[in-house]
């Protein structure tokens, strides 16, 4: 058995907000992840690396444009989360609370600059 949908149902949410984020493209998104299948001796769980494969774009994206955010994820198949400042994240909405929160939490630190 491949597990290919088997994946949280935040996994839709994550697609978009990296597609609004103008992240790394999704050519290849598929190919990458059979080449990294290939290097496992067993069948791996494919909904694992596929939402591997897309947190860890989205992770990089975010990283690149706010790189004084904290950004984390665990993956276990359906119980997989994405973590933003220790906030969940799945839309821009909840990306733009926890970048909203950041700066009232560092209001002083901004106007000193």
């Amino acid at each position: 058995m491949l597990y290919w949908d088997d994946v949280s149902d935040s996994f839709d949410g994550w697609m978009n907000l990296l597609r609004q984020l103008g992240g790394d493209s999704f050519i290849n998104f598929e190919q990458d992840i059979w080449e990294t299948a290939r290097t496992y001796e067993t069948v791996p769980h494919f909904g694992n690396l596929r939402q591997h494969h897309l947190l860890e774009r989205l992770q990089d994206t975010i990283r690149n444009r706010w790189p004084f955010l904290r950004t984390g994820f665990l993956i276990n198949a359906l119980d997989t989360h994405f973590y933003v400042n220790d906030e969940p994240v799945e839309t821009m909405r909840d990306l733009d609370a926890v970048l909203g929160c950041h700066y009232r939490e560092n209001e002083d630190d901004l106007k000193e600059e």
